[in-house]
C-alpha cells in the first residue's frame, strides 16, 4: 500500500482503501497481542449493543400493560404481566452496567498490551536501519510520530472500530423498532447525524496535518526549552549570555504554534455548535412529530414512549459513530505514518570488520568529520 506522507500537510488524503488496510493491520498487531482478549471484546459489545433496543421494547410493554391494567384494576394478569416487564427492563439495564464494568476491563489490559507490542515492533525496526538511513531526516521524522503516539493511537482506533461496530448494531436494532412506524423516523435518525460528522471528519484531518506538519517547529521548542532548564547546557548559557535569545526564539515559535492553533479551534468549535444546533431541530421535528400521533391516537402511550425513546438514544448513537469515524481518521493517519516507517526496506549492512587494528585497544577517532547533504563544509 502506497499511503499518504502525514508529516506533508499538503499530502492528498486517506483512501477508504487505503484506510481499511490499515485498520487490519492494527488489528493484526492487536491480534498478536492477545487473540482471546479480542473475542471476548467483540462478543460483549454485540451484547452491549443490543440491550438498549430490548430495554426500550420492554419499558413499552411495560407502560402499555400499566394503562390496561388501570382501565381493568380486576384483571391479575394484566398487572402480573406489567411487573413482569418491569422486572425485566430493570434486569437488563442492571446486565447493561456489569458488562460495561467487564468490557472496561478488558479494554484496559489491552491498551497496555498494544501498546507494550506496537513499541517493541518499533525499536526492532529501527535496530535494522543502516546508519544512513537512521540519520535522514524524514525517517527521524517517522521515527519521532511513531513513539509518540505508540501507547495510545492503535489502542484508539481497535477501540474505535469496536465501539463503530456496536454502534452500528445498536442503531440497526433502532432502525428495526423504528421502521414499525414510519420509515420516515429511520431517514430522520440518519439525516440527524450527517451535519456534527462531515464537520468533524473535515477539522479531524486538518487538526493532525497541523501537528504532524508542525513537528519540526515542536522539537525546536523543546530543545530550547531543554537548553534553558538543563544543567548541562547552563554554563554555556550563562557565559555566553544567551538566556535571552532562546527565551525571545522559543517564545516566538510558541506564538506562531498558537496563534494557528487558536484559530483552527475557534473554526472547529463554532462550526461544531453550528451543526449541533441542526442536528437538533431535526431530531425535534421527529419527536413532535411522533406527540402528534399519540395525540390522535394513532400509536400507544407506550409506543409514544418507545419511539421517542429511540430517537434521542439514536440522536447520542449516531453522533457517537459518527465521532468514532472521525476520530479514527486521526488513528489511521497516525497508522499510515507507523507503517510508512515499518514498510522501509532495509539495506544489508556492508561492514565485515568485528575489531580495529589493535584488538582490545577500544574506539579510536581520528580525523573523522561530517558533512550534512548539500553543505559546502563540514
Amino acid at each position: 500500500m502506497s499511503a499518504p506522507d502525514p508529516s506533508d500537510p499538503s499530502g492528498a488524503p486517506l483512501t477508504l482503501p487505503q484506510g481499511w488496510t490499515l485498520v487490519r493491520r492494527v488489528f493484526a498487531l492487536a491480534l498478536k497481542s492477545h487473540a482471546g482478549r479480542i473475542g471476548w471484546i467483540a462478543a460483549i459489545s454485540v451484547l452491549i449493543a443490543l440491550a438498549p433496543a430490548l430495554a426500550a421494547w420492554l419499558a413499552k410493554e411495560m407502560i402499555d400493560a400499566v394503562v390496561a391494567a388501570a382501565a381493568d384494576p380486576s384483571s391479575s394478569a394484566l398487572r402480573n404481566a406489567a411487573l413482569g416487564f418491569a422486572a425485566a427492563e430493570a434486569a437488563v439495564l442492571g446486565a447493561l452496567v456489569m458488562l460495561r464494568r467487564v468490557l472496561g476491563y478488558y479494554k484496559t489490559v489491552l491498551h497496555a498490551e498494544l501498546g507494550y507490542t506496537v513499541g517493541q515492533t518499533i525499536f526492532t525496526k529501527t535496530a535494522a536501519l543502516d546508519l544512513s538511513t537512521l540519520e535522514r531526516a524524514e525517517v527521524q521524522q517517522q521515527i519521532t510520530l511513531a513513539r509518540q503516539s505508540a501507547a495510545s493511537r492503535p489502542f484508539s482506533l481497535i477501540n474505535r472500530v469496536i465501539d463503530a461496530g456496536q454502534f452500528i448494531v445498536t442503531l440497526a436494532s433502532f432502525v428495526v423498532l423504528l421502521a414499525t412506524f414510519s420509515h420516515w423516523l429511520v431517514a430522520i435518525l440518519a439525516l440527524g447525524g450527517a451535519p456534527l460528522f462531515l464537520g468533524e471528519l473535515r477539522f479531524s484531518e486538518a487538526a493532525f496535518r497541523f501537528y504532524t506538519g508542525r513537528t519540526p517547529d515542536m522539537r525546536a521548542r523543546s530543545y530550547l526549552e531543554g537548553l534553558l532548564v538543563s544543567a548541562g547546557a547552563g554554563p554555556e548559557r550563562i557565559h555566553t549570555g544567551s538566556t535571552r535569545a532562546l527565551r525571545d526564539r522559543h517564545g516566538a515559535l510558541f506564538s506562531a504554534l498558537f496563534t494557528e492553533d487558536r484559530r483552527r479551534m475557534g473554526r472547529r468549535a463554532f462550526l461544531g455548535a453550528a451543526l449541533i444546533a441542526l442536528s437538533t431541530a431535526i431530531f425535534i421535528a421527529g419527536k413532535l412529530w411522533v406527540v402528534w400521533a399519540a395525540v390522535l391516537a394513532t400509536i400507544t402511550l407506550g409506543q409514544m414512549t418507545l419511539f421517542i425513546a429511540l430517537l434521542k438514544q439514536g440522536q447520542n448513537t449516531a453522533t457517537n459513530l459518527l465521532a468514532s469515524f472521525s476520530g479514527a481518521y486521526e488513528d489511521l493517519l497516525y497508522a499510515s505514518n507507523l507503517y510508512a516507517l515499518l514498510d522501509r526496506e532495509e539495506a544489508p549492512r556492508s561492514g565485515t570488520f568485528t575489531h580495529g587494528p589493535a584488538p582490545g585497544d577500544g574506539y579510536r577517532l581520528e580525523g573523522v568529520s561530517f558533512t550534512y547533504p548539500g553543505a559546502a563544509r563540514p
